[in-house]
């Protein structure tokens, strides 16, 4: 069973010292993620917003 409470997806953009643990962060978010049976449309929702953070950070590092 997972506990979507303690994996609440916010925005991960942060300054470029910050970058590395935005990406740890969110590789976290990645293991945790998981069917639960309860809600099985959360699972969809959550990969949805990582992917955007993902793409997020990917145009940050591109502009340097």
């Amino acid at each position: 069973m997972s506990d979507h409470a303690s994996y609440p997806l916010t925005n991960l953009i942060a300054p470029t010292w910050r970058r590395a643990d935005n990406f740890l962060a969110l590789a976290d978010k990645v293991a945790r993620l998981g069917p639960d049976r309860r809600d099985p449309e959360r699972f969809h929702i959550d990969k949805s917003e990582i992917v955007a953070e993902l793409r997020k950070l990917a145009r940050e590092v591109s502009r340097g």
